[in-house]
């Protein structure tokens, strides 16, 4: 067993989604400057553009898409990078090594991951919604496509949400506010891949986590400060928040979690209560602005896969702006240098961005290319 970091020669790290992997890649290098880090995606997604991050010392491809077939890829990557660890950065591939840990742990080490039941009842958000009606937990109202009460919704009165039971980022979300527009949606929409949700009127926070065995070892609460429609905020503020972190600690508990989390909540206006409304079970796309409250997420991940005993950790308060949000902020000081600026102490992404600029400009290519712009 490794006893420490210094001892790690070598990163497997599995992904698909930029947003998420990138920050993950960044973290490992920062933390293990003397370790290689390789990643493994899938063929038919392309190269990744964090694949040109300087910290990646080389990308391998899953070039098949059977679980056996897979499983041959990751183990013979493993044996070719010699990794000492496999990092599973994306819901999808947590689930995979955790289905398949006792093989993989064979050949590398496994951070603390849910069990494939853990997962399947708190990622798909309807299942998550089953749960915490069942354990008596806070939540909103939930509505299957083809409920009859949606024939006689009063969609004036109360607006719904439409969610994919799997999705990330706001992907496929959508707000239903006519009659309509939910008739389309019951008729046109599968409902075993989708399904509609009471809007709530309140303010979206979050609570992101690393738990063992049901007990949370560090957690870390923000608010958003400038979220766009249902894509993440490029904006936060870590605040402390009571009855979020109660409900989180009744969660992880009741439901026996272990890994990495990052649980979505909305403030409820009208009888005050948090309620949790996604559960991604897997890194999340501020993780480096939990590091700059305190919390390395990314250490405690790994030293966990060592079998080191984590205490428990605790955060500081602090603003982390993300792209635009930082552009912003360091515009305004330069254009108004004598104002006055918040007194909470304010973190960026720019010195990652500036440092390690490749993924960011290739994407940027990639999605102006995509969006004909020339």
């Amino acid at each position: 067993m490794k006893k420490s970091l210094r001892d790690v020669k070598s990163v497997l790290v599995l992904g698909i989604e930029n947003n998420i992997v990138l920050p993950v890649i960044r973290a490992l290098g920062r933390l293990m400057p003397h370790a290689k880090i390789f990643t493994q995606s899938p063929i038919s997604n392309g190269r990744p553009a964090w694949a040109s991050s300087k910290y990646i010392a080389d990308h391998y491809y899953f070039h098949t898409t059977g679980d056996s077939d897979n499983l041959r890829e990751v183990i013979a990557c493993i044996e070719r990078t010699q990794a000492d660890i496999i990092i599973p950065a994306n819901e999808d591939y947590v689930r995979w090594v955790s289905k398949n840990k006792d093989t993989i742990n064979k050949h590398t080490l496994v951070p603390p991951l849910p069990s494939p039941t853990q997962f399947d009842q708190l990622v798909p958000k309807h299942k998550l919604n089953e749960f915490l009606i069942d354990h008596n937990l806070p939540h909103a109202n939930n509505y299957r496509l083809d409920d009859p009460i949606l024939h006689n919704w009063n969609i004036e009165v109360t607006h719904l949400i439409l969610k994919p039971i799997r999705g990330s980022s706001g992907t496929g979300m959508k707000k239903i506010s006519s009659i309509k527009e939910l008739h389309e949606t019951i008729q046109n929409l599968d409902p075993e891949k989708y399904f509609l949700q009471e809007e709530i009127d309140g303010e979206i926070m979050d609570c992101s986590l690393l738990a063992i065995d049901g007990e949370i070892k560090a957690w870390s609460i923000k608010k958003n400060l400038a979220k766009v429609g249902y894509n993440f905020s490029t904006a936060m503020e870590f605040i402390e928040h009571n009855e979020i972190y109660k409900t989180t600690c009744k969660l992880v508990e009741l439901s026996g979690y272990s890994g990495l989390a990052n649980l979505d909540y909305c403030l409820d206006k009208k009888d005050g209560q948090p309620k949790p409304i996604d559960f991604n079970a897997r890194f999340w796309v501020s993780l480096l602005g939990a590091k700059a409250a305190g919390i390395d997420y990314t250490e405690l991940y790994c030293l966990a896969a060592f079998g080191h005993s984590i205490s428990r950790r605790e955060y500081n308060k602090c603003i982390y702006l993300m792209g635009k949000s930082a552009m912003n902020h360091y515009r305004k000081k330069v254009l108004s240098p004598f104002s006055k600026h918040s007194s909470t102490c304010i973190h960026t992404d720019l010195w990652d961005r500036v440092t390690d600029p490749k993924p960011e400009i290739l994407q940027l290519i990639r999605n102006r290319y995509r969006s004909g712009v020339t």
